[in-house]
């Protein structure tokens, strides 16, 4: 930005050293993970999103049966194994030490389809 003579009011200004401006920092993605986890606990709180604790070996067999069966891949309907899972299941694995990712609560089953008009490109 600053090529073009543009001096954001919020965010980082300056790499080296790095300089911060605004009021809602930390800017730095690294430095906000208590904000995102804050927004995480909201989410799962809600009921929009819950936490899974697939290993990349369970993630990658699950692939690979989806590729099996011609299943379009993905972690939905019968393959998200943590989606409806009960508390003290959660609770056990969390008191065991084991860090989740969170998911976001899609309606599943559903035939319904967003669509978008890009203003900029002119398509739907």
């Amino acid at each position: 930005m600053n090529n073009f003579d543009l001096t954001p009011d919020e965010g980082v200004v300056q790499i080296d050293p790095i300089t911060e401006v605004g009021t809602y920092g930390p800017y730095t993605q690294s430095e906000r993970v208590e904000i995102y986890e804050t927004f995480a606990k909201w989410l799962v709180a809600q009921g929009l999103a819950y936490p899974c604790f697939c290993t990349e070996e369970e993630l990658d067999r699950l692939r690979k049966d989806q590729e099996a069966q011609h299943a379009k891949p993905g972690y939905y309907g019968p393959w998200a194994k943590w989606r409806g899972a009960s508390l003290d299941r959660v609770k056990e694995k969390l008191d065991s030490g084991e860090r989740p990712v969170i998911r976001i609560r899609a309606p599943y089953p559903t035939e319904d389809r967003v669509r978008f008009y890009d203003v900029n490109s002119g398509r739907a």
